[in-house]
């Protein structure tokens, strides 16, 4: 917010810095959440006992129940499997990701064209907040230098507004 907007490079740098999110549900959840298609009776591959689960409480038919938990565990087992290969795969995105922003932070801010221009310009308006030992009456001479103009610029345009009370 400080970067004022003459150091376009600058600005824009520390934009895309501050910009940055990676979150799980952008990032890995579509990537997790297909592991589980198995999981989900219409669109497994391996179907489950067509019994009701009621059905078979009722009867005391525990032969298809325990298919059923059979074919359960073993699709939970598989869908487990599958998320942490999944999850294995992406451990050095996150990593990737964050250098490939701080390539491009830096891209923006220590080798774009004029950008030690840029530089300049801003540690120039801030020296009195960056090295206040030793430039903080500048600031403080800056800040009332512009409170100055301010005032000014509000009296020549009432002025301009009611030339009577000129």
């Amino acid at each position: 917010e400080d970067i004022k907007e003459h150091t376009k490079e600058l600005k824009e740098g520390f934009e895309i810095l501050s910009d940055f999110t990676l979150s799980y549900r952008g990032f890995a959840q579509h990537r997790i959440r297909k592991r589980f298609d198995d999981l989900t009776t219409d669109t497994s591959r391996r179907k489950l006992n067509s019994f009701s689960l009621s059905r078979i409480i009722k009867r005391q038919e525990v032969s298809d129940a325990e298919k059923i938990r059979e074919n359960l565990e073993f699709l939970y087992n598989e869908a487990v499997s599958k998320c942490e290969i999944a999850l294995k795969e992406l451990l050095p995105e996150p990593s990737e990701a964050a250098f490939a922003i701080v390539e491009e932070f830096n891209d923006r801010v220590l080798r774009a064209e004029n950008v030690q221009d840029e530089w300049r310009i801003f540690l120039r308006l801030e020296r009195h907040r960056i090295w206040p030992e030793k430039f903080g009456l500048i600031g403080e001479g800056t800040k009332l230098r512009e409170e100055w103009y301010s005032i000014i610029e509000r009296i020549e345009k009432a002025n301009k507004e009611d030339p009577l009370l000129a």
